[in-house]
């Protein structure tokens, strides 16, 4: 039986996991619109593959300021 902590957490990170899979979509929606639909499965690839909850924020952070595809996609670049 768990404690009452470990369901907490684990209701957290359910919940997380929702959150990111939303904003996935989001952004993935917002990057076809900003750059084409080219982009946006793109992005939405890339995304997929982050599963720390840090790493996605940067990853939206940078995607929020960039101008361009080529500039939001140096990010994901950068990383591998």
């Amino acid at each position: 039986m768990k404690s009452g902590f470990a369901r907490h957490y684990d209701a957290v990170v359910v919940s997380n996991r929702e959150l990111m899979a939303k904003n996935r979509e989001l952004m993935a929606i917002l990057a076809a619109q900003r750059f084409g639909a080219e982009a946006g499965e793109r992005l939405k690839s890339m995304l997929d593959g982050i599963v720390e909850p840090e790493e996605f924020l940067k990853a939206t952070a940078h995607f929020t300021a960039s101008r361009t595809a080529e500039e939001l996609f140096a990010f994901f670049d950068e990383r591998h």
